[in-house]
């Protein structure tokens, strides 16, 4: 074998074994406030919108992660007086179907902060991007703190657990963050950094708060106490219901019990 290709087999090899798989969400979705981490760097964890966003976000919502994968391919950034996508490929294979099963997870007052790094050529080094991602009038928005940036070169192991990048902001300016303008009727750029992409969607029905669900019944069954039957048998049946219902707990009803059976 020449060297040539002894060369070209060992690059295979490399490639391959530091590939980074696209993560599974569905345990990372109990507790999506912390991050879900592939690779050395990449990462993904919803967190509360930033300091002064407003109007809330239009979360819970489904999104087709192709359609996703299709917009994020219509960014693009100036990196050394060049015009670059800001993902590559395997970033956009690993991001699209995660911000599709994150925001149809969402609360209104969160957003999705992303840290994903990738290369654009064979041997070229690994770029990163950061920033927060949420769904909003009809669009798919993305403010970048960072882009295309070689700062994960940088860093050490230490940074590993909290990588020191920007991840940009609705009210702050944008720092060294320079977004292409889009192609007409494709996009529309809020700011250097912020980006909304046109998408279709649907909205979902925000998840229940169990507290508030059985606020109604608890109500129901004070005013069934605070307005006693004809006689104390008849009053003690009806504490015994509520009780069994699960609407007073064990002291409330032994209180009560105690206190219809002390009546004249």
């Amino acid at each position: 074998m020449s060297l040539f290709r002894l060369l070209v087999a060992l690059a295979l090899v490399c490639a391959a074994l530091g590939a980074q798989a696209a993560p599974s969400v569905a345990q990372w979705l109990s507790e999506p406030e912390k991050p879900l981490r592939w690779g050395d760097w990449d990462r993904v964890m919803l967190k509360a919108t930033d300091h002064g966003a407003a109007p809330a976000n239009d979360h819970p919502v489904r999104l087709d992660a192709r359609d996703i994968a299709e917009r994020l391919t219509r960014i693009r950034a100036l990196h050394e007086q060049k015009l670059l996508p800001v993902f590559s490929d395997d970033e956009i294979a690993r991001l699209a179907p995660v911000i599709a099963e994150a925001l149809a997870h969402a609360r209104s007052d969160q957003d999705l902060l992303f840290l994903t790094s990738g290369k654009r050529s064979f041997f070229g080094d690994a770029l990163a991007n950061a920033g927060r991602i949420f769904f909003a009038n009809g669009e798919l928005n993305l403010i970048f703190g960072t882009v295309v940036s070689d700062a994960l070169d940088y860093l050490t192991l230490a940074d590993r657990r909290s990588p020191p990048v920007e991840y940009g902001s609705r009210t702050l300016p944008p720092r060294g963050v320079m977004l292409a303008t889009p192609r007409p009727g494709e996009a529309t750029l809020v700011k250097d950094n912020w980006i909304r992409l046109p998408i279709a969607a649907t909205r979902l029905s925000p998840p229940v708060d169990q507290g508030e669900a059985v606020r109604p019944a608890v109500e129901a069954g004070a005013r069934a106490i605070a307005k006693p039957p004809r006689n104390t048998a008849q009053r003690l049946e009806e504490l015994g219901r509520l009780h069994s219902r699960g609407l007073i707990d064990d002291a409330e009803f032994a209180q009560k019990r105690r206190e219809l059976e002390s009546e004249p």
